[in-house]
Order: structure tokens, then sequence, then C-alpha cells
């Protein structure tokens, strides 16, 4: 999987990797999506919020005390703050399951939502899905296959895990003073900088 210190090596400065107005908002919204409903879990359930992002309980707290204009600061529109820890494998096998031809209840609105922002953008650029979401190239190539339907079965049957892609100080600094998300990857991802931002 890709992680913070590996993005760079795919970054290449050579790389023009070009996210369109459209492309930004899905991103922040998806993030600023996520930000909300780990806000309310760390308030109904921090212990699960705990375990379920890996963090820290104080830097749950801190989250779910945080108010709107502080989550808009914690989401970007270049990079989603979250990692997808869910094993690949599991993904990979409900994407090649027999797809039904239809799927009733969908367990989580956001769910849809991730699955759908991220094919999308792995159809337009797989490079710059790899990168926006922390994802493997093969991940990414699979999802740029899936279709509706899979996409669906994904929302339903794959649970979804994360880890930050910052550190918590980072998130708690964030939440604290007048730096956004975005500035923290201008600090601390150059070559990113140059292409993304």
């Amino acid at each position: 999987m890709i992680t913070n210190q590996s993005i760079t090596k795919i970054a290449q400065p050579s790389l023009q990797i070009k996210l369109d107005e459209a492309a930004r908002r899905n991103v922040y919204e998806c993030d600023l999506a996520l930000w909300g409903a780990l806000k309310k879990l760390a308030d109904q359930q921090p212990e699960l919020a705990s375990r379920q992002f890996q963090i820290k309980p104080e830097t749950a707290k801190q989250i779910a005390q945080a108010d709107e204009a502080q989550l808009q600061k914690l989401a970007s529109g270049v990079l989603f703050s979250f990692q997808l820890c869910t094993p690949e494998k599991i993904l990979i096998d409900c994407l090649n399951k027999p797809s039904p031809l239809l799927i009733n209840n969908i367990k989580e609105d956001f769910n849809i939502l991730y699955w759908f922002i991220l094919n999308q953008m792995a159809i337009n650029d797989i490079k710059t899905a790899c990168i926006c979401f922390g994802i493997s190239l093969y991940l990414a190539e699979a999802m740029a296959q899936a279709n509706c339907i899979q996409l669906r079965q994904l929302a339903h049957s794959a649970q979804l895990q994360f880890s930050m892609r910052c550190t918590e100080q980072s998130i708690l600094d964030c939440l604290a003073g007048n730096d956004s998300m975005h500035t923290f990857i201008k600090k601390h991802f150059t070559i990113l900088k140059k292409s993304l931002l």
C-alpha cells in the first residue's frame, strides 16, 4: 500500500498530475464526510472510533469536540486524509463475486460515496487515484474496471477501515490553531506541491 513515505516516490517532478475543480470538490466533500462520520463515532462510541481509525482516545476526544469550521479545516481537496486499511484481498474478492441484480439496505451513504468517487478518479487517472486515496496500483486498476453494481456491493459488504495519513499531532494542531490540512500538505509534501496544489 502507498504510505506518506512512498507517495513522493510516485509523484516524480516530471509527472504533472492535475486535479480539476470537480475532482478537488469530490475529494474535499468525501474527506469532509468521513471527518464528520469520525466525529459522530468519536462522540457516541469513542472506543470504537479509536479502534476503527487507529487513533489515541485523547485524539478521538478532541475530534468529538470539534465544530464544523474545525472539521472543514481538516478536510483537503488534494489528498484523502485517511489510509484505507481494509485488507485488499477482501475488496478484490468482493469485486470478483457474481453481481446480484439488486442490493437492498445499503448500510452507509458514505460507503457509496467513497467507492464511487474512487472509481471515477481511477477511470480518469490511475496514478492520481493512487496518490489521493493512498491505494495500490493493483486496487486502483480493479476499481477503474468496477461497474455500478459491484461498487454498491462493495459499499454493502466491505467494512471500511482507515488509518490517518498524517500524524495525530498535526490533527490536534489543526484543531487548535489556524492552519488547515491543506497547509500541512504544502509543508510536508514538497513534490506533490508542484504537481497537485
